[in-house]
């Protein structure tokens, strides 16, 4: 399975996506934010450690405070703009 830096349960709960959406279809939106938006501007290097850190579960340090401070907050937004077209209200 491919890894996430968000879960679906945090873009549900940062946006206005309302806890009748299912998680499962939320996830390629997800991952389809992850390579068009943070992956440009991480690079392929770091991009792939933080991945890596987040499969281990050893993201530390300034890894961290990367993810935590700027590319989830990032993430849940960007992911909600690619997410949103395909809603059905």
């Amino acid at each position: 399975m491919a890894t996430l830096m968000i879960s679906a349960t945090k873009l549900i709960k940062d946006t206005a996506l309302s806890g009748s959406v299912d998680n499962d279809l939320i996830h390629p939106y997800i991952l389809l934010a992850q390579d068009k938006y943070i992956l440009p501007v991480l690079g392929t290097d770091l991009y792939e450690k933080i991945k890596s850190d987040i499969n281990s579960g050893s993201v530390a340090g300034n890894y961290q405070t990367l993810l935590n401070t700027y590319i989830q907050p990032a993430l849940v937004q960007f992911a909600f703009a690619e997410f949103l077209p395909v809603l059905r209200i």
